[in-house]
């Protein structure tokens, strides 16, 4: 079904947005590498671009009889005095840009798994071949599209091929990406097959299946109507309908004529005696004008005085409800100050103490945190630091920084001040909590002594205090 591409594709990098963070000081400089058809292109770096660089720039490709369909992004940080890191990539077949012309393309740390950021893609593929060519439908299919989100294709013409006897069948036991010989996202098994079409039905005259990736063992069948068929009859119909139509339109016209012959005499009379009724009112008004002239003005006194004395108690009342906010906030101040603070001058050591059973939070020979003794030495020791509004727990004697892994373990193996090593610490009816901002959950000390962030819970597993 696929034909080789001749012709040249265009792909222009506009910006990116939440890119993954892999430059600790200062902003990373991404640019993105373009391997396609045995070529390899690159973009212009964006200096100083950190999470949200822009690009504006556009890469072209020639293809001659272009075979390999797959297009690997690759973003990378520009490195002075080191190798480049890697940011992210995404690899799908050059027909998810064709089909999607503008619009935000996935990043990943490895090939489509954990998600780290998006790039926004302009394409432009001038030429033939790839895709079967579209062709005007007759079994009214409107759309057919294969993948997740904007990595996907565009099978309109492939499924039309497929169609035998206006039915549209794919075989049990069979992945979508085996019988279109195309896989839109690779190695993805959420991808999606979404046809809309024509019905036929009067009530229900549009239709939209999804179809998933893997079908299990029983087939899918769509059935399908002959439009081509039907059109003779729907523009005898439409004919007739048009000459009905005609017929009502014309009987309409003679009677709006009529109606608006008879309105207009029934508003001649009604303003006419409008006309009689407003000059005795303004008769009446000019009258009641100098009798109610001298009230007027006395009330208008009377107003402007009682507005002064309101504005005046408002202002009162503003200002006492001013001081009883201040009240309210000092007081609230006083009750919720911690007894202790941690300190974040990255300087002052301290020690995490488990509420719960006394025990000085300490790593082991592993690094993994435990909460083993009531040891008050440099091994216990922690001292704290502020970094992208969060705080950054360093080990004093490692050197290394508090982490929360994606399994939940909290160790002391890097350096890093990633989300991973970031955390917010709660003070709460006397207590400190400790909350990862990885995951959202809080440092707990198990009965084993052993220390996890496994849930959300201020109990007291995860109440702890600071000593110095």
């Amino acid at each position: 079904m696929l034909s080789p591409l001749q012709g040249k594709l265009t792909l222009t990098f506009r910006s990116g947005k939440d890119l993954r963070r892999v430059q600790m000081l200062g902003k990373q400089d991404p640019y993105v590498q373009i391997n396609f058809d045995g070529q390899k292109k690159f973009t212009k770096v964006c200096t100083d671009g950190g999470r949200f660089p822009t690009w504006n720039q556009s890469i072209s490709f020639d293809c001659k009889n272009t075979k390999h369909y797959d297009v690997t992004l690759t973003v990378y940080n520009k490195n002075v005095a080191s190798l480049d890191n890697v940011i992210g990539l995404l690899k799908i077949p050059v027909f998810d840009f064709i089909s999607n012309p503008n619009g935000w393309f996935p990043l990943f740390r490895t090939e489509h798994r954990l998600k780290c950021g998006e790039i926004l893609i302009e394409s432009n593929f001038v030429g033939t071949g790839g895709l079967p060519a579209k062709q005007p439908s007759r079994y009214g299919i409107l759309t057919a599209k294969y993948g997740v989100g904007n990595c996907s294709v565009d099978v309109l013409s492939m499924v039309q091929m497929h169609v035998k006897n206006l039915e549209f069948v794919i075989p049990g036991d069979m992945d979508l990406s085996d019988y279109f010989k195309l896989d839109p996202f690779n190695n993805r098994t959420d991808k999606s097959l979404i046809i809309t079409y024509l019905s036929g039905d009067s009530k229900q005259p549009k239709k939209t299946v999804i179809i998933k990736e893997k079908l299990g063992k029983n087939p899918v069948s769509l059935q399908f109507q002959d439009f081509e068929k039907r059109k003779e009859e729907q523009e005898a119909a439409m004919k007739a309908a048009e000459e009905a139509a005609s017929k009502e339109r014309e009987a309409a016209i003679l009677k709006s004529k009529t109606e608006a012959e008879q309105r207009a005499k029934a508003e001649a009379d009604i303003r006419a005696k409008a006309e009689e009724d407003l000059k005795s009112f303004r008769e009446l008004a000019v009258e009641q004008e100098k009798r109610f002239s001298s009230e007027i003005k006395d009330l208008a006194d009377q107003v402007a005085e009682l507005q002064r004395n309101v504005k005046a108690k408002e202002q009162a009342l503003k200002e006492k409800e001013k001081e009883l906010k201040n009240m309210s906030q000092e007081l609230k101040d006083v009750k919720s100050a911690p007894k202790v603070v941690v300190p974040l001058d990255g300087k002052t050591p301290f020690y995490i103490v488990s509420k719960n059973t006394g025990n000085v939070l300490v790593p082991d020979a592993g690094r993994h945190l435990r909460s083993d003794n009531k040891n008050r030495t440099v091994n216990e020791q922690f001292t704290a630091f502020y970094h992208d509004g969060h705080v950054v727990i360093k080990h004093v004697k490692l050197g290394t920084h508090l982490q929360c892994t994606p399994k939940g373990e909290v160790r002391l193996e890097s350096k890093n001040t990633g989300e991973w090593e970031q955390w917010s610490i709660e003070w709460v009816n006397g207590s400190f909590f400790f909350k990862a901002r990885s995951c959202g959950k809080r440092l707990q000390t198990r009965p084993d002594n052993s220390v996890y962030c496994e849930n959300g819970n201020m109990g007291k597993w995860e109440s702890y205090s600071v000593e110095f």
